[in-house]
This record gives structure tokens, C-alpha cells and sequence, in this order.
């Protein structure tokens, strides 16, 4: 009795598990593709409505009532392909980039199910027209996101990221013509990016170093570190904002360089003021010392003419 209890336990969890393994009625299965083709009616995916005509046409031939596991298994993976077709037609009538990313996660479960029905369904041809749409709808999510990455107010990071996934789309559509164009610009954008992100953080670095060195540096030093310290992150500054990410720390370093330049230069002009009052003052009175040295020599000198 144990046994037998554990056996059926085991046959509960098998078809729990993996429902598409149990058969199925054919009339049933019908009605369900029917549904699907009345849903799908003014799709622009026509390969759709084909492949689940054709799926008719092939049980249609079966005598039986029944329908094997193999088969019940290719209609649900048509169903549930023609739904996700359907969430697609809704999803790409949007200009969002991420209801387009969508569309990329759910082409991914097609073309898993299509994989599936080419491997299991004896009909080739289920599966080759299937593959017709698909590759159109990569091919249109690949001009979406080339045009895309186009738009100015993006990101260099960004633009990357969606002539990335228009690559990976013109590759699945087969155009590899297309798909070479994109691969050899966003190879070239990728150098430019990471060869200016470099030369900003070794910029971002030096403008550090400097600014910190001012801290222990004579006036005259300091105020050349400080300088140099500005136009260095200055110049980094620029070239992060090229690629339209500038990082945090980028412009707290830039506020702290220039505040600390305004002080130092409010105390070095007041120290310029002391200094050149008291160059002022000691010039003053060794003028005034020499004048009367000069006054007296030419007493004296009147002197001796007036006693020859």
C-alpha cells in the first residue's frame, strides 16, 4: 500500500510538473488555435496566422480524438507564441526604450518555443514560417534602436547601450550587412569613450594631487598648484561632459579647488597690500635719508666755494 501511494504521489508530481507531457483533446485544441486566429486577425505578423493554419491542417488529418503529448506540447508553445506576438504589437507602437526592451525579453521566450517546436514537431515548416516574423521584428526593434541612439541628450554610455542591442537585433534578423555598419561604429565609439574617460580620470587625479600639495606649499607655490589645479579639472570636466556623465566627485573637487583659490587669493592680496605698504614705508625713509644726505653734501659743497 506504501508503495503504491508513493508510486501515485510520483505520477501526480510528473504531470504537475510537466503538464505538456499528458495528452490532450483535439477538439479542444482546435478551439483554442481558432481563438488565437481571431485574436491575431490585423497583426502585422501574417507567418503567425499561417503557422497556426498549418497547425490545423496537420490535426486535422489525425483520426483520433486524442492528441499525443508531442503535439498537445507544439500547440501550447503556439499559444502561447501568439500571445506574446500580441504584447509585442502593443509594446512596440510605443516610442518608450524600455517597453522596446521588453520586446526583446519576450522575442527571447519565442524563439525558445520555436526552437522547441523545430526540435520536437515533425513539420518543418511550422517552425521556418514562425521564424519569418521573428526576424522582422528584429530587424524593426533594430532600426528602432539605431534611431534611437541618435538622440543628442543621451548619454555616451547610453548610445552604447542601444547600438548594442541594435547589433544583437540586425544579427538575429540576419542582416549581416547591417549588422557589420553598427559593430564597426560602436567599436569606435566604445575607444572613444574609454580613451576620454582615461584621460579625465588621469586629469581628475593630477588636479587632485596638486591641490592637495598647495595645502603644504609656500604663496607662490601654492598659488601656481592652484591654478594649474583648476585648469586641470576644468579640462576634465570638459571631457566627461562630451560623453554627458559627469561623475559627483568631479564637481565637488572643482567647487572645493575654486573655493580654496578665492580665500587664498583674498589673503594673498592682502598679504601683496602689507608687503608693499611696508616696501612703501622703508623706501620712504631711505629716500627721505638720502635727500638730506644730498641736502647736506651740498651745503657742504656751497660751503668750501664760498671760503675760496
Amino acid at each position: 500500500m506504501a508503495k503504491n501511494a508513493v508510486f501515485t504521489i510520483f505520477l501526480l508530481f510528473v504531470v504537475l510538473v510537466h503538464p505538456i507531457s499528458a495528452k490532450c483533446d483535439k477538439r479542444d485544441v482546435v478551439e483554442k488555435i481558432s481563438a488565437e486566429l481571431n485574436e491575431i486577425e490585423g497583426l502585422p505578423f501574417r507567418e503567425l496566422g499561417e503557422s497556426l493554419n498549418l497547425f490545423l491542417l496537420d490535426i486535422s488529418r489525425i483520426e483520433s480524438n486524442t492528441l499525443s503529448s508531442t503535439q498537445c506540447a507544439v500547440a501550447n508553445k503556439l499559444i502561447s507564441i501568439s500571445d506574446d506576438f500580441q504584447d509585442i504589437n502593443v509594446l512596440i507602437g510605443t516610442d518608450r526604450i524600455t517597453n522596446h526592451k521588453k520586446v526583446l525579453n519576450i522575442a527571447k521566450r519565442i524563439e525558445n518555443n520555436i526552437n522547441f517546436i523545430q526540435e520536437n514537431y515533425e513539420n518543418r515548416l511550422l517552425a521556418n514560417t514562425l521564424e519569418y516574423s521573428l526576424k522582422r521584428l528584429y530587424e524593426t526593434e533594430a532600426k528602432f534602436f539605431e534611431s534611437y541612439a541618435g538622440n543628442k541628450t543621451l548619454t555616451t554610455p547610453e548610445k552604447i547601450e542601444l547600438l548594442n542591442l541594435s547589433r544583437i537585433c540586425y544579427q538575429k534578423s540576419n542582416n549581416l550587412k547591417s549588422y557589420a555598419r553598427i559593430d564597426f561604429n560602436l567599436k569606435m565609439l566604445e575607444s572613444i569613450y574609454k580613451n576620454d574617460i582615461e584621460n579625465a580620470e588621469q586629469l581628475y587625479s593630477k588636479a587632485r594631487k596638486y591641490y592637495m600639495e598647495a595645502e603644504q606649499s609656500d604663496p607662490i607655490s601654492r598659488y601656481i598648484l592652484l591654478k594649474n589645479s583648476v585648469e586641470l579639472i576644468n579640462d576634465a570636466l570638459t571631457l566627461y561632459e562630451k560623453h554627458g556623465a559627469v561623475p559627483d566627485t568631479v564637481y565637488q573637487l572643482k567647487n572645493e579647488i575654486e573655493l580654496k583659490q578665492k580665500e587664498f587669493l583674498k589673503h594673498f592680496m592682502i598679504y601683496i597690500s602689507v608687503y608693499g605698504v611696508l616696501v612703501f614705508s622703508v623706501m620712504f625713509v631711505i629716500l627721505r635719508r638720502l635727500r638730506v644726505w644730498m641736502e647736506d653734501v651740498e651745503d657742504t659743497n656751497l660751503g668750501k666755494e664760498l671760503l675760496e
